[in-house]
């Protein structure tokens, strides 16, 4: 009977061993055919993000099998997300589409080949509270229109540590609020990289660096048609560096009521007014094209002698 019992706990205890090891894999997949009750494995995938991370264990993936409807999930953990080319949607009605707070002092999430629609009611497409570093690769955000203070396409909130966000390839556009939002409000810092992104349509700015201190390299991106300014600057200790890149048709091109905007090689044209300073300044390397907007007001420095 004691020999009997013995086996018993020992087999519980490998079966016990076996799904906890089945449920942090490496990699996972989800299928719009998929069902959250599968393993996640590539032959029997999950139906949704939230189901799949559940299942994937701390630094690994979750890969889109085919198009689909993936559903909105919250993110606690080092992980990255990847479309894999597929049609990889997030439907964020009502809700937040992406929620990032992973606290580990080294965390990375990659977002890649996503879509994330709030269909006019999208509280924010990508909320960030807290992450160490995070890339969002070649994703597309649009329709977040919650009231105010929501409404943001990427919304990038406080932290005890510096935040590094790298946005890539991105297209953000018809967002109630902001396009990017940069408002960290404890003494940690958040540094976005901007690169070959399309940002445009939203109702307010389309890129706002607030709060307590944000710090922007922009290039190659196209920040167009906001009902607000293209970039505003609204923090003494923010900065942002503009680089190749196209600033028109908003209401203001730059705007600055703290904080420093650098501009190089880019265009702001077509606005209803080019640069506005209400603190803080607008510096230019004297290579930028400042042109046909109903008020061209042009940067108010050079940038400090000795600049390259």
């Amino acid at each position: 009977m004691r020999s009997t019992a013995m086996k018993l706990i020992l087999a519980l205890t490998i079966m016990a061993f076996a799904g906890a090891a089945h449920a942090q894999a490496t990699r996972t997949w989800v299928s719009g055919v998929g069902d959250d009750a599968n393993p996640c494995s590539r032959t029997a995938p999950c139906k949704t993000f939230a189901g799949a991370i559940s299942k994937t264990a701390s630094g690994g993936e979750i890969n889109a099998l085919d198009d689909g409807g993936f559903g909105t999930v919250t993110i606690t953990k080092p992980i990255t997300i990847e479309g894999g080319g597929h049609i990889a949607s997030v439907l964020n009605s009502g809700v937040n589409g992406i929620i990032i707070n992973t606290p580990g002092a080294n965390d990375l999430v990659i977002l890649r080949d996503i879509e994330i629609n709030g269909a006019g009611t999208g509280v924010r497409g990508i909320n960030v509270i807290s992450c160490k570093r995070l890339v969002v690769e070649n994703v597309h955000i649009y329709n977040q229109s919650s009231a105010s203070p929501n409404g943001q396409g990427i919304f990038i909130g406080g932290s005890t540590t510096t935040q590094l966000i790298s946005i890539r390839h991105c297209q953000i556009d018809k967002n109630s609020a902001q396009g990017i939002q940069s408002g960290p409000t404890s003494p940690g810092a958040n540094v976005l990289e901007v690169e070959d992104s399309t940002i445009e349509h939203n109702g307010a700015s389309g890129v706002e660096l607030g709060g307590n201190s944000s710090k922007m390299t922009m290039s190659h991106s196209y920040v167009n048609f906001n009902g607000g300014s293209g970039v505003a600057i609204d923090n003494s200790s923010s900065d942002a560096h503009i680089a190749g890149s196209y600033l028109n048709f908003n209401v203001i091109g730059v705007s600055t009521t703290n904080g420093i905007a650098q501009l190089y090689l880019s265009q702001i044209s077509h606005n209803q007014i080019s640069v506005q300073v209400s603190g803080g300044s607008v510096q230019s390397h004297g290579n930028n094209a400042v042109m046909n907007n109903v008020t061209n007001t042009l940067p108010t420095a050079t940038t400090p002698a000795g600049t390259q």
